[in-house]
C-alpha cells in the first residue's frame, strides 16, 4: 500500500473478500462460504472496479478503484524481485477475514526487519523501498539460515533413516501462507519424485493457524496417523477431520485430501457428512 500510495479501507477489503468467495464458493460443489481450494480461484479484483461498497460500521459509502485492485492483486501475489520471481509465497486468492488490514505493516515483520536485520528498535519500515526488499530477504537467509532455517528440501538423510513426516496446514492460515508449503513441498519433490513415500501434506479449507478460526475440518488425529505410518507401514491418503465448532447446531465432518487432491462436495448427501465428499484431481 506504502508503494502505492493508496489505503483501500477496511470495508473495502471485506467487500473484496465477500466478493471473492461469492466467486469462488461453488467450485467445490457446496456453497457453504468456503472457498474449498483457494489455488484453483481465478477471481480478479479488477472486475469490481466502478461497482459500489457500503460500509456497514459507519455507513460510508463508494466505489472500487482501479488503485484498490491493484493493492489486492499485489498483496495476493506477494513480494517480487525485478525479474517478477516471488521472493517468497502467500496464498493465491487469499481473504482477509483473518486479520484487520490497515496502511500499517503486520507487527511480526516489522520486529523482524527492526530486532533482526537493521538492529534498530526504532527503525520506520515505512521508509524500506521495493529495490531494498530483495537485499532485505537475502540478508535473512545469509545471516538466519544456519540457526533458524527451515526451507532446505534435501531430506535425503531423513528419508534413509526411515523417517516420515506429515504437514497440515488450514488454507486460511495468515502466518504461513499456503504457497509457501506447496513451494517447499515442490522443491522436495524435484529431488526426490517419490516423496510422498515420506513426506506428505494435508490442507484444511477455512482453518486459521494452528486449528484457529473458520469453520473447516481440523485433523482429528494427526499424530496418530504419522504413527501408524511408522510404526505399521499404513501411509495415510486422507486425514479425518471436524470442525471445531457445531455449524447450525451440527459438527461438520469432512476428510483433508492428500495434496494435489481436493476435497468436492458430491452434490448429494449431507453436507456435514465425510460420505459426501470426494477427493479429486480438480474442479
Amino acid at each position: 500500500m506504502n508503494n502505492e500510495h493508496y489505503a483501500p479501507l477496511q470495508c473495502e477489503f471485506d467487500a473484496v473478500n465477500a466478493a471473492a468467495v461469492s466467486a469462488c464458493d461453488h467450485l467445490d460443489g457446496l456453497e457453504d462460504g468456503i472457498i474449498g481450494a483457494p489455488g484453483l480461484c481465478k477471481f480478479d479484483p479488477s472486475s469490481l472496479v466502478g461497482k459500489n461498497y457500503a460500509c456497514r460500521t459507519d455507513g460510508t459509502t463508494g466505489r472500487f478503484s482501479s488503485k484498490t485492485a491493484t493493492v489486492v492483486r499485489k498483496i495476493w501475489q506477494g513480494p517480487t524481485a525485478a525479474n517478477d520471481t516471488a521472493l517468497y509465497s502467500l496464498a493465491p486468492i487469499e481473504t482477509f477475514s483473518n486479520g484487520t488490514i490497515v496502511a500499517e505493516p503486520f507487527s511480526i515483520s516489522v520486529s523482524w526487519f527492526r530486532d533482526f536485520l537493521f538492529k534498530d528498535a526504532i527503525y520506520n519500515t515505512s521508509n524500506i523501498t521495493c529495490a531494498e526488499f530483495p537485499g532485505l530477504i537475502r540478508q535473512s537467509h545469509v545471516e538466519y539460515d544456519s540457526a533458524m532455517g527451515t526451507m532446505d528440501a534435501n531430506l535425503a538423510a531423513f528419508m534413509a533413516s526411515g523417517g516420515k513426516m506429515i504437514t497440515w496446514q488450514g488454507l486460511a492460515d495468515n502466518l504461513i501462507m499456503q504457497n509457501g508449503t506447496v513451494h517447499y513441498f515442490d522443491r522436495v519433490k524435484a529431488i526426490d519424485q517419490n516423496v510422498t513415500d515420506f513426506y506428505r501434506v494435508f490442507f484444511a479449507p477455512d482453518v486459521g493457524h494452528c486449528g484457529g478460526g473458520g469453520s473447516g475440518p481440523i485433523p482429528n488425529d494427526a499424530l496418530m496417523a504419522l504413527r501408524k505410518w511408522v510404526e505399521n507401514g499404513t501411509a495415510p491418503e486422507v486425514l479425518s477431520g471436524s470442525s471445531g465448532y457445531k455449524i447450525n447446531g451440527t459438527i461438520r465432518h469432512q476428510n483433508l485430501c492428500l495434496y494435489p487432491l481436493v476435497s468436492k462436495y458430491n452434490g448429494k448427501g449431507d453436507p456435514t457428512s465425510t460420505s459426501s465428499f470426494t477427493c479429486v484431481k480438480n474442479f
